[in-house]
């Protein structure tokens, strides 16, 4: 009939309410009934697209998260002024709004199975019957059931890797805390063997001090025996002579006596003395009085306190000074170191001989010396001359005693004020003790 030409005055309708048109080519008859409402044809799938390209029907389920088009169509003519209205296909579901659109794009939706149904309505046509359009997504990778094999392998390798890093680490912190014993045993180890070694040397120095203790009491005995012989045995052939002589034949006697006793006592003072100062030393109990000092004073008054021993022997000491020389010392222990050196001097000098004294400033310190002319030293009295209780290959010429402890006074007193002693000597050529004794400034007064 769209073909046709056609007229409203050419329709005319017969008594079984048929219409007939007349046109140039004759009349057509339409069979309708009329007041019957015509149905849409049922709208047909013709495909899905997934992420915009066409989906392959025999490819199966589609891909999970993927984007959705379902494409479909009205088979009614002509194709204009058609709606669609499309829902999933689940109880109390509405119909969409009607569009012209005939395709439906769906989001990403879960895995399972979807129904959607499309029914199509042309104008003046009545809506026609569903058309339901299935397609299924399938489970996400990480829910297959191999998913769950790797799961269940990889749990299993997992396991065993935090298994194996934890028996690592267990392991390495066991080598660790061994490592760490074993660093503190070595270091317990070293400082018990170096307690031991202290104990040992302790025990050493004790062993070399009492024997140096016994060896020092030996001396002392030896030397004080033989004057206190002499002075008992003087002194009971006065008492002895105090019967038998007259006023003067003891007090002549006396003259003769009296200088032996007194050499006697003063050799045992000397040696008790050096035993005191020995001491003191040792124990550093020695404290030091600390002034400005005139050294040449100091030495004066020795030299006043060793003149009746100089000159028992004719020995001449020598002392001359160019002014006033100064230091900052302790004058009594001072006085000692002088007296000393200054009687060993005359101890080991030969009879008829001289004694040099003398006082110079070196280099910021005041050197005392005092030079004889005795035997003079060997290389080997030399290396042993300041230490303790050293008895040296020269003799005293005099018969004088030598307890071994001058010189070890005299070395520790002038090391307690910060200075330094020496001596230079060969043998045959006498010898020449000095002391340094550190000055702040250089005070000669003329």
């Amino acid at each position: 009939l769209a073909n046709l030409t056609m007229n409203h005055r050419s329709i005319a309708i017969d008594k079984e309410e048929r219409p007939w048109v007349g046109h140039y080519s004759g009349v057509s008859a339409w069979s309708r009934t009329v007041g019957e409402i015509l149905t849409t044809p049922r709208p047909v799938s013709i495909g899905l697209s997934v992420d915009g390209e066409p989906q392959d029907p025999d490819v199966g389920d589609i891909a999970y998260g993927s984007f959705v088009e379902v494409n479909f169509i009205a088979l009614s003519f002509p194709g204009e002024n058609i709606h669609y209205q499309t829902r999933l296909a689940f109880p109390g579901t509405e119909w969409s709004q009607a569009r012209p659109e005939s395709f439906l794009r769906i989001p990403r939706v879960a895995e399972g199975t979807y129904t959607v149904q499309v029914r199509a309505q042309q104008d003046g046509y009545a809506w026609s019957q569903p058309t339901d359009i299935t397609f299924t997504i399938a489970l996400p990778w990480y829910r297959e059931g191999w998913a769950a094999i790797v799961y269940f392998v990889g749990g299993f390798g997992i396991l065993g890797l935090v298994m194996i890093a934890h028996d690592r680490i267990r392991t390495s912190q066991l080598r660790s805390r061994n490592e760490t014993l074993e660093l503190l045993v070595k270091k317990r180890t070293r400082e018990l063997i170096d307690q031991t070694k202290t104990i040992e040397q302790a025990n050493m120095e004790l062993k070399e001090a009492l024997e140096q203790n016994h060896e020092f009491i030996g001396i002392a005995a030896h030397d004080l025996r033989n004057p206190l012989t002499s002075l008992i045995g003087f002194s009971e052939l006065l008492l002895d002579s105090t019967d038998r002589m007259d006023e003067l034949e003891f007090k002549s006697k006396s003259q003769d006596i009296l200088p032996i006793i007194h050499r006697a006592a003063s050799s045992m003072q000397g040696v008790i003395q050096d035993v005191l100062d020995s001491q003191m030393v040792d124990r550093g109990a020695n404290k030091l009085a600390l002034e400005d000092t005139d050294i040449s004073e100091i030495a004066r008054a020795v030299i006043n306190l060793n003149s009746t021993a100089a000159r028992r022997k004719g020995i001449t000491v020598h002392f001359n000074p160019k002014g006033i020389y100064h230091a900052r010392c302790d004058a009594r222990s001072m006085q000692r170191v002088l007296d000393n050196l200054l009687s060993n001097a005359i101890k080991y000098s030969p009879p008829s001989s001289s004694v040099f004294v003398s006082l110079s400033f070196v280099e910021r310190a005041l050197r005392i010396s005092i030079r004889d002319e005795g035997p003079g030293l060997t290389e080997e009295d030399r290396r042993r001359v300041f230490g303790k209780l050293q008895r040296l290959s020269a003799k005293p010429t005099g018969g004088e005693h030598s307890t071994g402890l001058g010189l070890y006074i005299v070395k520790s007193i002038v090391e307690m004020h910060e200075g330094k002693v020496g001596v230079e000597s060969e043998p045959g050529e006498g010898a020449d003790f000095w002391i340094e004794l550190p000055v702040e400034r250089v005070r000669v007064a003329a």
